[in-house]
C-alpha cells in the first residue's frame, strides 16, 4: 500500500502539514485504503478512507482521539450490535442518577 503524501497532506483542523511518518497505512478492504493521522502542530488525529473509483479518487475523513497504537489495536475487533447499543442506552437512561454520582467521585 503506497503512502497518500499527495492526498492527504493536512490537518483539517489547523491546516498544518502532516509529516510523513505521522499519515500510518492500517489496512485495505473492498471498502478502500484506511490510514491513521497525527498531527504534529494541534495534536489532534484523523482516521481516512481512501477509496478509488473509475477515473477519480474521493477520502473521507474522521477526527478521532485514537492513536495510531488505539487504531491498530482496535482493528480486528468485533464491531459492537446494535442490540449492545441499545442495552447501553437503557443501563444508563435507568441508572444515569447512580452513573452520574459515581462520575463526580
Amino acid at each position: 500500500m503506497s503512502l497518500p503524501s499527495r492526498l492527504i497532506v493536512e490537518c483539517p483542523l489547523c491546516h498544518a502539514s502532516y509529516q510523513q511518518e505521522a499519515v500510518r497505512a492500517l489496512g485495505e478492504t473492498t471498502a478502500g485504503k484506511l490510514f491513521h493521522c497525527s498531527c504534529g502542530t494541534c495534536g489532534r488525529s484523523m482516521m481516512a478512507l481512501m477509496r478509488e473509483n473509475t477515473g477519480y479518487v474521493s477520502t473521507i475523513g474522521l477526527v478521532t482521539d485514537q492513536t495510531v497504537n488505539d487504531a491498530i489495536r482496535l482493528a480486528d475487533r468485533t464491531p459492537i450490535s446494535a442490540d449492545e447499543c441499545i442495552g447501553a442506552h437503557v443501563l444508563l437512561e435507568g441508572e444515569s442518577q447512580d452513573f452520574l454520582e459515581l462520575l463526580q467521585k
